[in-house]
């Protein structure tokens, strides 16, 4: 679960939601500070300011974002989507444009107890995973295939600011952050006994990867230059269509 805040008087506000919602409300002007997916930043001009230290990536695989099928990728002919997070959608189709060479049909779905036909995929998002992932006999984990594609790892969401907050209280997060990381072991005890059959302390100490390092930078501008080529593609092609 992510957060978003809003500064007063140099107080957070915190307000837990989905990383939808934090980019809504922070683009809508009704948050000072979140936790917004790359995705969404690049699609309003990649223009607001990257704060902390910190962001949610990977390094290789992520674990909780994975295409699932009961068949081979190139026999995939149509793929639901799990829209909680914009950020893995786009990535999905930058892998199956640029690296998969596969063109499935993309729709929108609630993945959560979908059943697949021969020929389907699905993205899924989240808690979900541990639990649906040993139905399928085919699943890429797409923290990894973006690294197998460019050599790099991968960010899925960056924390922004407002230009008119305080650099004092961007600080004073990135303090806490760093902080919070020492402090792992209590946050991964809190949630442990929801998941009993998952090694918590694997997935958040292992699979996920929260230093905003050069090379997640690196990856953030791939992924930039991916998503515009991306849609400079379909826009020609759309024309030519009509």
């Amino acid at each position: 679960m992510d957060a978003f805040s809003k500064v007063e008087s140099n107080i957070l506000d915190i307000t837990p939601a989905i990383p939808a919602k934090c980019a809504e409300s922070f683009f809508h002007g009704n948050a000072d500070i979140a936790l917004v997916p790359v995705a969404s930043w690049i699609a309003h001009g990649a223009k607001e300011k990257v704060i902390t230290d910190f962001c949610i990536g990977c390094v290789g695989e992520v674990g909780t974002v994975l295409l699932c099928s009961k068949v081979d990728l190139q026999e995939v002919e149509y793929i639901y989507l799990d829209t909680h997070s914009r950020t893995s959608v786009q990535l999905l189709k930058v892998l199956c444009k640029k690296y998969w060479k596969i063109e499935p049909k993309f729709i929108q779905a609630d993945v959560t107890d979908l059943k697949l036909a021969d020929g389907e995929a699905k993205l899924m998002i989240g808690d979900k995973v541990f639990t649906d992932r040993q139905e399928y006999h085919n699943v890429y984990d797409l923290g990894l295939e973006w690294e197998r594609f460019t050599s790099l790892p991968f960010a899925f969401a960056i924390w922004l600011a407002k230009d008119h907050v305080d650099q004092s209280i961007i600080d004073k997060l990135n303090k806490l952050f760093h902080s919070s990381l020492d402090d792992m072991k209590a946050i991964i005890d809190r949630y442990d006994y929801q998941f009993p059959s998952v090694d918590l302390k694997l997935y958040f100490t292992d699979h996920i990867s929260y230093p905003l390092t050069e090379a997640k930078h690196k990856a953030i501008s791939r992924f930039q230059h991916e998503i515009h080529n991306l849609a400079a593609i379909e826009h020609s092609t759309s024309f030519i269509e009509h």
